[in-house]
């Protein structure tokens, strides 16, 4: 399932099959206003999002409408909403504040920290380790202790804005993709000062995913999309790239060997990590493919998405999420993608 959000606060909801075949399913109007980030609980039933408006609002998938909202759940825009698990969303906003809700009962305030100077930019829950992972515009990685409520450690800052996170080498080592091209890497556990960086990139790191526990994926400013690897640091190449601008999300799909990424070109690409890949096959008008945009060298389909197209998010075809870390590269509208 594809769900795609845009500036005018609408959640668009599209079937998409192994065949890639795309067919559009519903819409669900969930904020007055450009909406930024989306999540879905554990069942894939209820989708969390949040958007300029400065609300949080569920809604219900298979419904296809919303059933509740929390209006001025922060005094600022809020960029990111988080799953940390079925009862509990984290949440953060452009002044850099974070806060935890508790979703049972209506969305009430569980606690809220103010510790970074400029927006939060992504946030990873682990909660296996009872922690969520924060970066932010100030140059800052962040651990928030989820069972005291507190942020319990906080980097130095960098000079670089810090865009977005994943974890390898099992998940004792944390990536996190800067605005000055370079992958910050931190021990966990150890987070005071990156103990090593990964420099390679011309632009801004807006996107990273797993592809393995040493492998990943990343998707820059410059319109392209990378494949490294950590410890042994290695750029093994371009997977693709998007024109017209910079590539804001790369996700991998938990069913299939393929990358999705989406940028400023407003299509929504699909990468076939081990083939050339099947041509998207689309079953509904509302999503007209331009020949003319696509990039006939390189591998993968592609489908056209609304120009007005702020976020992507997907379940697998069974409907089961696993959740991935959202990555936002600017507090204002940018597109993005999630693979679970």
């Amino acid at each position: 399932m594809l769900v795609v959000a845009d500036i005018e606060g609408t959640v668009t909801v599209t079937g998409i099959s192994e065949e890639l075949r795309f067919h559009k399913e519903g819409e669900i109007k969930a904020h007055s206003a450009s909406c930024r980030s989306l999540c879905f609980d554990l069942e894939g039933k209820h989708l969390y999002s949040c958007g300029t408006d400065r609300a949080i609002t569920v809604s219900d998938v298979q419904g296809m409408r919303p059933i509740g909202a929390k209006k001025g759940a922060h005094s600022h825009p809020i960029n990111v909403v988080k799953l940390y698990d079925n009862n509990t969303l984290l949440t953060g906003d452009d002044e850099g504040y974070v806060r935890a809700w508790d979703v049972r009962g209506g969305m009430k305030e569980v606690w809220g920290q103010a510790e970074h100077g400029d927006f939060v930019s992504d946030i990873m829950c682990v909660e296996e380790k009872k922690i969520a992972l924060v970066t932010s515009g100030d140059g800052t990685l962040s651990s928030y202790d989820m069972r005291k409520g507190n942020c319990a450690y906080i980097s130095d800052s960098l000079q670089e804005e810090l865009l977005c996170i994943a974890m390898v080498k099992k998940m004792q080592k944390i990536i996190c993709g800067s605005s000055g091209g370079s992958l910050e890497m931190f021990e966990f556990g150890m987070i005071g000062k990156p103990e090593d960086r990964f420099i390679g990139h011309p632009d801004s790191i807006d996107s990273l995913c797993n592809i393995d526990d040493e492998t990943l994926c990343t998707g820059s400013s410059d319109g392209h999309i990378r494949i490294v690897s950590v410890h042994p640091n290695k750029m093994h190449g371009i997977l693709g790239s998007h024109r017209g601008g910079p590539v804001e999300c790369v996700r991998h799909s938990s069913n299939s060997e393929r990358i999705y990424s989406c940028g400023h070109d407003g299509f929504l690409r699909v990468w076939d990590l081990e083939g050339e890949g099947d041509e998207v096959k689309e079953d509904d008008d509302d999503f007209d493919d331009d020949d003319s945009d696509s990039l006939s060298e390189e591998k993968g389909p592609t489908l056209t998405l609304t120009p007005t197209l702020t976020l992507i998010l997907t379940l697998t075809l069974t409907l089961t999420p696993i959740p991935l870390p959202v990555s936002l590269t600017d507090p204002y509208f940018q597109p993005y993608l999630i693979i679970p």
